[in-house]
C-alpha cells in the first residue's frame, strides 16, 4: 500500500494525494481497457468458435470419405478360399459368376544350406540376379524386367549380410537365414509370384574360393529349388484363366479376388445390392449432414428473450455455410443420366428448419426398383453411351451434366471445347468437362458424356473448400488474430499513458503542496511576528 507521507507528516495540505491520483488515473484506464478487453475477448471466442467450425467440417469431411462409394453392393462368396472384395465402387456392377481355382501363384524358393553358423564369411564379390522362367531345363529371360547385380563388400559377407543386402535392394527377392539344425544354417531365397519371376543367380568372388560362388543357380537343381515358380490357374464360368499373383483385380471391373486354396469345385461368387446396407448409408449420412448445421445454427444463432445468442450470431460467413449445405441437399444431381437425380426421389425430405428426414418405406421402394440410381447419392459416375469410349476423371474442377463429345480425324471437342490428344486418349483441360479423360482408338466417332457428381462428391468438394488453406474462413480468423494483436497494443499504449498521466499527476500535486507548505511556514511567521509585536506593545 502506497504512504502518503506529506499527508502523515501534516506538512502539507493533509489530503491523501496518493489516494487522489490513483482514483484519478484509475477513472481515466477503466473505461478504455474494459472497452479493449471485451474487444480482446469477443475476438477469442469468434476465434474458438470459428476454429470449432472447421473442426466440425473436418469431422465431417472424415465420415464423407467413409461413405464415399457405399452403394449397397455387397460381395460374397461360397467359400473362404476366395476372398471377393470391392476394390472400386464406381466400377464395380453386379455380377454372379461360377469360379474355381486349380493352382495357386507362387514364387520360386532357393535354399543354399550347409553352413555351420549364420555369420559364416562367404567373401565379398557380387550376386547377379536375371529373372524370368525356367522351361525344359533353360532359362528364358522376362524381357520386362532388367538383371539385378548387388555388391557384397567384406563388411556384409555372412549370411546375415548378405540376407540384408539383398533385402534391402528390394529387387523383388526375399532373403531369410533358417537354422535348419543344431549348428546348422541356410540362406534361402524366395521371389515374387508367378512363373515369370524365377531368377538365373549367378556369383562373382572377390577373392576365388572365398565361397561366394556357392550362392548361385544357373541350371535346373532340385537340391536348391525347393519351389519351382508357377501362375495361378483358374476358369470363370469355364473360361481357363491364368495369372501371375493370388490378388487378381482385373476379371471384373472394380472387384478384387484374392486366392488362398485350391478349390475341390466351382464356387459360386457375386455381386449384389443389399437394401439395408444402402439404407445405412443414407442414414448416416443424413445424420451428419443434420449434425453439421445444429453446429452452424447454434454457433450462429441471434437468440430471443427465451434463448442466448450464439457466439457467432449472425456471422454471414456461417451464414453462407449454411444456405450452401441447404442449396446442395436441394438441387437436383446431374450427370447419372438423361434426366436429374432428386434427392426426395429417395425419400429424403427437407423441413422447415432446415434438417433433412428420410421416409425409409420410401427409401426401400425407391432403391429396390432401380438400386444403380443410388450412386447418385454416394459414388461419382462418369461414362458414355457408346462402348468404345471409356471416361475417367482428374480432379473435381468440371461441372457435372451430360455433353455431347465428337471426334474427327482425331481432333476432339468436349461441349464445344477442344480437347488435347495423346495417343489414344483426349484430355479436356477446361470448360465444363475440365479434368476429363477420354479413351477411344478411333478418329471419327462422337457420343454423350456424362459426368455425374454424386451428394458425397458435392459435399466433399464444398467441405474441401472449406478447409483449404488460406480459405474464408482462414482469412477471417487471420483478421481476428491481427485485431487483437492491435488491442494489446492498445493496451500497452494505454499503460504507457498512463504512467505518464499519473506521473503528470504526482508533479502536479507534489507542486499544490510545496505551495500549500510555503503558505503554512509563511502563516506561522506572521503569527510570530504579530505575538511578538503584541507582546512589544504591552511593554
Amino acid at each position: 500500500m502506497a504512504v502518503d507521507y506529506l499527508s502523515t507528516l501534516n506538512a502539507g495540505s493533509g489530503l491523501n494525494t496518493t489516494q487522489i491520483v490513483d482514483a484519478l488515473v484509475e477513472a481515466e484506464r477503466a473505461p478504455r481497457e474494459e472497452r479493449i478487453q471485451a474487444a480482446v475477448e469477443e475476438k477469442t471466442v469468434s476465434i474458438s468458435s470459428l476454429s470449432q467450425v472447421k473442426q466440425g467440417f473436418s469431422a465431417f469431411q472424415s465420415i464423407l470419405t467413409s461413405l464415399d462409394g457405399k452403394t449397397g453392393l455387397t460381395a460374397s462368396s461360397a467359400d473362404p478360399a476366395i476372398g471377393v472384395n470391392i476394390a472400386d465402387a464406381d466400377l464395380a456392377q453386379t455380377f454372379s459368376a461360377s469360379l474355381e481355382v486349380e493352382q495357386l501363384a507362387l514364387g520360386q524358393t532357393l535354399v543354399f544350406d550347409g553352413y555351420s553358423s549364420a555369420s559364416d564369411d562367404l567373401g565379398s564379390g557380387s550376386l547377379t540376379f536375371a529373372f524370368g522362367s525356367w522351361e525344359s531345363g533353360s532359362f528364358v529371360a522376362n524381357s520386362d524386367l532388367s538383371d539385378q547385380t548387388i555388391t557384397i563388400d567384406s563388411d556384409n559377407a555372412s549370411l546375415t549380410g548378405i540376407r540384408d543386402q539383398i533385402n534391402a535392394a528390394q529387387i523383388g527377392v526375399t532373403a531369410s537365414v533358417l537354422q535348419t539344425g543344431l549348428n546348422s544354417f541356410a540362406l534361402v531365397l524366395r521371389t515374387d509370384s508367378g512363373v515369370d519371376h524365377a531368377v538365373s543367380l549367378s556369383a562373382s568372388e572377390d577373392t576365388a574360393g572365398s565361397g561366394l560362388a556357392q550362392i548361385q543357380y544357373t541350371s535346373v537343381d532340385n537340391t536348391i529349388e525347393v519351389q519351382s515358380a508357377q501362375n495361378a490357374i483358374l476358369s470363370l464360368d469355364g473360361v481357363s484363366i491364368e495369372r501371375s499373383t493370388n490378388l487378381i483385380d482385373d476379371l471384373v471391373d472394380g472387384v478384387e479376388f484374392t486366392l488362398t486354396e485350391v478349390t475341390t469345385g466351382p464356387v459360386q461368387v457375386s455381386i449384389s445390392h443389399d437394401e439395408e446396407t444402402a439404407l445405412t448409408s443414407m442414414t448416416d449420412l443424413i445424420d451428419q449432414i443434420n449434425n453439421m448445421q445444429t453446429v452452424l445454427q447454434t454457433l450462429s444463432a441471434r437468440g430471443s428473450q427465451d434463448t442466448e445468442s450464439g457466439p457467432l450470431a449472425g456471422d454471414p460467413l456461417l451464414r453462407s455455410f449454411q444456405s450452401r449445405l441447404r442449396s446442395i441437399t436441394t438441387t437436383p444431381l446431374q450427370g447419372f443420366g438423361d434426366t436429374p437425380i432428386y434427392l426426395t426421389n429417395f425419400g429424403i425430405k427437407t423441413e422447415r428448419d432446415g434438417s433433412l428426414t428420410l421416409d425409409e418405406e420410401s427409401f426401400k421402394a425407391a432403391y429396390a426398383e432401380n438400386p444403380e440410381q443410388f450412386a447418385a447419392i454416394v459414388s461419382d459416375r462418369f461414362f458414355s453411351d457408346n462402348d468404345e469410349i471409356v471416361v475417367t476423371m482428374s480432379g473435381s474442377d468440371y461441372t457435372a451434366g451430360v455433353y455431347e463429345f465428337v471426334a474427327t480425324d482425331g481432333d476432339g471437342t468436349l461441349d464445344g471445347t477442344a480437347s488435347s490428344r495423346i495417343g489414344n486418349s483426349y484430355f479436356v483441360r477446361a470448360g465444363n468437362g475440365s479434368g476429363a479423360r477420354i479413351q477411344t482408338s478411333s478418329d471419327d466417332i462422337s457420343a454423350n458424356i456424362y459426368l455425374g457428381r454424386s451428394l458425397i462428391g458435392e459435399l466433399s468438394k464444398f467441405t474441401a473448400s472449406i478447409l483449404a488453406t488460406g480459405s474464408d474462413i482462414d482469412k477471417k480468423i487471420s483478421t481476428l488474430n491481427s485485431d487483437i494483436t492491435e488491442h494489446n497494443t492498445e493496451l500497452n499504449d494505454l499503460s504507457d499513458r498512463m504512467t505518464s498521466l499519473r506521473d503528470r499527476y504526482v508533479r502536479q500535486f507534489t507542486a499544490m503542496e510545496q505551495a500549500v507548505k510555503s503558505l503554512k511556514e509563511t502563516g506561522s511567521y506572521l503569527e510570530s511576528f504579530m505575538d511578538s509585536w503584541r507582546a512589544g506593545l504591552q511593554k
